[in-house]
């Protein structure tokens, strides 16, 4: 997957590149769908694992734990890709109970990362922090997908000069992050946001 996300890889060409059967995949998984979103939950804990550690460092801050989102995020393509494919495709094509298990995992890594967070932020309240994570996480989606238009619309607009076309994912995952994190504080104290202030709430360096 890392050489092209073009498409999802078939069961026979996950097993060619294993290096085993197609029956070895079947007897571990019942779809290609399962294999996805099982590798979406491990690259998933990896993330979680390292906001976990910045959250816990003796030096925390917030820029600290929104560098380490973006950083990771922009070197996990195929976390990014599968996030995408994952509401439309992947979990319309397993199991109830598999479903189940998947959602719970996630589910519980942002509760879990959540309550840790709160600690370091005593005003924010866990239930804000787990919706601030969840929607960091679409931000991120959303963004991957715009700074990586299909091939189709880059051969219509060769001299990228849309402007729908233009972005960097770094830069723009970072001010959704600070916007966010900006909002999320202001809502906390029953104030409002001026969206013509955007300087205002980037988080320091």
């Amino acid at each position: 997957m890392e050489r092209s996300l073009q498409k999802l890889p078939s069961a026979s060409e996950i097993a060619k590149e294993a290096g085993v059967t197609k029956g070895v995949i079947y007897h571990y998984f019942r779809s290609r769908e399962e294999i996805y979103l099982t590798l979406m939950s491990q690259l998933s804990a990896g993330l979680f694992e390292l906001l976990h550690a910045a959250v816990a460092d003796s030096n925390y801050s917030p820029t600290k734990c929104r560098d380490g989102f973006v950083g990771y995020c922009a070197k996990n393509d195929v976390l990014m890709f599968l996030g995408l494919a994952a509401p439309a495709v992947l979990e319309a094509k397993v199991s109830v109970e598999f479903a189940k298990v998947f959602k719970r995992e996630a589910a519980e890594g942002i509760v879990g990362l959540a309550d840790a967070w709160a600690q370091r932020e005593p005003r924010l309240s866990v239930a804000e922090l787990r919706d601030f994570i969840l929607r960091l996480y679409y931000a991120s989606l959303t963004e991957w997908q715009h700074s990586r238009p299909p091939q189709v619309v880059l051969q219509a607009f060769p001299e990228l000069d849309n402007w729908m076309l233009q972005g960097n994912f770094s830069d723009a995952l970072t001010t959704s992050f600070d916007w966010l994190w900006a909002g999320m504080h202001a809502n906390h104290d029953g104030r409002s946001l001026n969206p013509s202030g955007s300087g205002s709430a980037r988080l320091g360096g």
